[in-house]
């Protein structure tokens, strides 16, 4: 099982992401047909889909599926949504252009916080530096 996590911050746990003929298809058990539908039908929130392992460590991403299809629900209880990526060729830029604006959005978020955390281990090894003389 993998997470999903949306735009707006919603992680989802997914048993599949896969894209087949086109669609990217995601199944989970977590939430009621008419909240993933509410989830889902929001194109902000779809054109940039971050794919989590388990533990909630990014291992990849989506772009641009900002076309939702709908929801297939199994008897078995599984859900599964359907995006498509737009047919018209400006929005389909400018989704891909979002999603690329998302990507390096959480890529610098994630650079602030390594200069962060280096910035206070190097202070700590100058306060333990200053005390030691």
């Amino acid at each position: 099982m993998t997470k999903i996590k949306l735009v707006d911050g919603s992680i989802i746990n997914a048993s599949g992401v896969e894209l087949i003929n086109g669609s990217l298809q995601i199944s989970t058990t977590d939430l009621t047909v008419e909240e993933l539908a509410e989830l889902f039908s929001n194109k902000d929130n779809t054109n940039y889909i971050e794919l989590l392992t388990e533990n909630g460590e990014k291992c990849g991403f989506k772009t641009g599926f900002t076309s939702f299809a709908g929801i297939t629900y199994g008897a078995d209880g599984v859900k599964t949504v359907e995006l498509f990526q737009p047919v018209d060729v400006t929005e389909a830029r400018l989704s891909n252009v979002e999603g690329a604006v998302n990507s390096a959005n959480a890529q610098t978020e994630a650079t602030n916080q390594t200069v962060t955390d280096l910035e206070i281990a190097l202070v700590e090894m100058y306060e333990t530096m200053l005390g030691g003389v």
